[in-house]
């Protein structure tokens, strides 16, 4: 009896040392994707800015804060782009789910179903998909991170991006009940690696606003003022939350 009570014990840990293996690799890879999408975004935020008004800086060098403030809301038009692909292309492709049928499609054609075993029929191509959290958080995160980033800059981009939130929270909705599984419980700490990176995506947000004012020189506009203390806000409120919720929750 000793001896499996200590085997079981034994497999508990291995499997919770397991779980929170996984857990870190999907952390690692959205950390990482998170990198690369800031500066996929604000790179071709000030790359987009300075490619539409070239000649006007050659031509004019001594006005290039302003030709440099008017042209960044034009580039809104190719993140308007890329939301509405996102929206009408991404998200029906992974509802749809193509690679994978066209992988269950080659197996089966391949196979014979009278001499295949039932287990095999569950596993491999066969097998319930796993929630890849590394992979679908960051999708979702670089519209946000685009919404707040033009949300005052160029308020037309916020329809599409609400339009896309809408459809994914339908499509990841039916993916979550009927097609993907869990492969491990991690006690939410996705959540938090997703709520870290939301603040620091709204607090770059804030400070591209306000250096999109510093740059169209509109040192009498008052809304300006206001914005100077928001990102220490923003510091002292995702602190608050990390001592009030997260400390709590992962020691309890």
């Amino acid at each position: 009896v000793f001896s499996m009570c200590g085997t079981a014990c034994a497999a508990l840990a291995a499997a919770a040392e397991g779980m929170k293996l996984e857990s870190e690799i999907q952390n690692s890879i959205m950390t990482r994707y998170f990198y690369y999408q800031v500066a996929n975004v604000y790179v071709s935020l000030g790359l987009g800015s300075i490619a539409t008004s070239i000649h006007a800086i050659i031509n004019h060098p001594r006005n290039i804060l302003s030709i440099l403030g008017a042209a960044l809301p034009s580039v809104s038009t190719y993140f308007v782009a890329l939301v509405i692909i996102k929206t009408f292309t991404a998200l029906p492709l992974e509802m749809l789910r193509v690679f994978d049928l066209i992988s269950i499609v080659g197996v089966l054609s391949c196979s014979d179903k009278k001499k295949t075993p039932r287990r095999e029929l569950r596993s491999g191509a066969f097998a319930d998909p796993p929630m890849l959290y590394g992979w679908c958080y960051p999708n979702i995160m670089m519209v946000l991170m685009i919404m707040v980033a033009y949300s005052c800059i160029a308020p037309l981009l916020m329809p599409f991006c609400v339009v896309f939130f809408g459809f994914a929270y339908l499509m990841y909705k039916y993916q979550l009940l009927y097609v993907y599984i869990n492969d491990y419980q991690s006690g939410g700490f996705m959540w938090y690696a997703v709520f870290d990176r939301s603040m620091a995506a709204l607090i770059m947000a804030n400070v591209t606003l306000l250096g999109y004012y510093l740059i169209r020189l509109t040192y009498d506009i008052g809304a300006m003022y206001f914005l100077v203390p928001l990102p220490f806000l923003l510091v002292y409120f995702w602190r608050y939350c990390d001592s009030r919720f997260k400390q709590q929750a992962l020691v309890g």
